[in-house]
């Protein structure tokens, strides 16, 4: 197994969970630059989409708080940064880079596979997520059990 510094990893993770909160802010739907949707309008975008889908095929609209799910992007990022500042065990903070990594991914997975206006921010926040996957999956494994002061 390769033996990373724990304090170089931690930073990496923190790197990764700022770039999913500003990639929230990059175009995430780009038409050949002459019109864009960034992360933080495509609630919007996507209750616009419906809407037309829903009035062309006659089918029921999803719910108004399924349009709103992207933005659990940055405030589980934002959740991820504030619960390292307390004194957090490391199993609970590589949950939470994996949580945030599994969400991101999630939700930016359909704009960039097989998508062809994918925007910056999309494929930001996608290979963040990548990479904030791995890197809790790592501190899970890589994780000792603490001593007992009263065993010899």
């Amino acid at each position: 197994m390769i033996d990373i510094d724990p304090k170089k990893l931690k930073n990496l993770a923190n790197y990764c969970l700022v770039a999913l909160i500003i990639a929230f802010f990059f175009p995430w739907i780009e038409v050949y630059r002459i019109a864009s949707v960034r992360g933080y309008q495509l609630p919007n975008f996507d209750q616009t989409v419906d809407a037309a889908y829903s009035i062309l095929f006659f089918q029921e609209p999803l719910p108004a708080w399924a349009h709103w799910t992207p933005y659990a992007i940055p405030l589980y990022a934002f959740y991820s940064l504030g619960k390292q500042f307390f004194d957090t065990a490391v199993n609970e903070v590589a949950d939470l880079h994996v949580w945030s990594g599994v969400l991101g991914l999630i939700f930016s997975w359909s704009y960039v596979i097989g998508y062809q206006f994918m925007g910056l921010g999309a494929l930001i926040t996608f290979i963040t997520s990548i990479i904030l996957i791995l890197i809790g999956l790592y501190e899970q494994d890589s994780e000792e059990e603490p001593e007992e002061p009263w065993e010899n």
